[in-house]
């Protein structure tokens, strides 16, 4: 897992591998985010495209023949063609490139760990969230149309009132 913000979109940018022969956590020049093993190939192919140049908290986890990833402690669609990305363990781990000169990282990276458990998905999204919610909404204004995050994530939003039912008006 990782924290990652891209630059530049549409190359091949690794955020982390497991050496030239052995896995790969990396964005192709399609947007996609993937797992690889370089002997199998692609073992996880996001559904979504990112282009943005924000900061996001990647992480991959595995568990038996279980693939997860996740965005911002979501996890994201995609698909999963082999579950195999266990590593030799005799090739050095790379940070923002895969040990081929190729694929490096245009941005930057920070805060990467690798544990040697699968971690569910609560441990990543309390990575994510620091231990606090992402929103928090108390919905005691008692006036106006915004309903204010306490999270101080500034995640507010806005009370519509429906047509249905005994009050349809603030």
């Amino acid at each position: 897992e990782a924290w990652a913000k891209r630059t530049t979109t549409g190359t091949s940018d690794s955020i982390v591998a497991g050496g030239a022969s052995d896995y790969q956590f990396w964005f192709f020049s399609d947007n996609k985010l993937y797992l690889s093993k370089e002997s199998i190939g692609n073992v996880f192919t996001s559904t979504n495209t990112y282009t943005d140049s924000n900061w996001h908290y990647y992480a991959a986890t595995k568990n038996g023949s279980s693939i997860h990833v996740y965005r911002d402690g979501v996890e994201v669609p995609g698909t999963t063609s082999n579950a195999t990305i266990v590593g030799s363990g005799s090739s050095a781990t790379f940070i923002g490139g895969d040990g081929n000169t190729s694929n490096v990282f245009a941005g930057q990276i920070d805060q990467v760990r690798i544990f040697n458990y699968a971690r569910t998905p609560a441990q990543i999204a309390w990575d994510y969230n620091k231990g606090a919610p992402v929103g928090w909404w108390k919905m005691d204004e008692c006036q106006g149309a915004t309903i204010h995050d306490s999270s101080g994530n500034s995640n507010n939003g806005t009370i519509t009132v429906g047509s249905l039912g005994s009050q349809a008006s603030l």
